[in-house]
């Protein structure tokens, strides 16, 4: 059975898990995270847009906060700067863990 606990150390693990996600992503230059990998959502930075989509459309059922701003055909576009999208990520991972 899941508990709250088990909900607690799966959050703290996406979390993580996101953090050296992005470090990696940040050793790479703007070109090779833009860069079409033929991948289904494109570059790394279109993956990791629409990872960020998916967690916060998730977030808006489980918490009722704000829903993604585009529909999950421009997921990968959701957030172009990089800056911006690791913001976006730590505070998206700070709502999964609140919750």
């Amino acid at each position: 059975m899941i508990s709250a606990d088990w909900c607690r150390m799966m959050s703290a693990y996406n979390a993580e898990m996101n953090r050296r996600t992005i470090v990696a992503a940040d050793g790479l230059d703007d070109a090779a995270r833009r860069a079409d990998r033929g991948a289904f959502w494109g570059s790394l930075h279109g993956t990791l847009s629409h990872l960020l989509w998916g967690d916060t459309q998730w977030m808006s059922r489980f918490d009722g906060g704000a829903k993604p701003s585009v529909g999950q055909k421009d997921s990968a576009r959701m957030v172009e700067d990089w800056s911006a999208l690791k913001a976006a990520r730590a505070a998206t991972d700070a709502r999964i863990a609140a919750w």
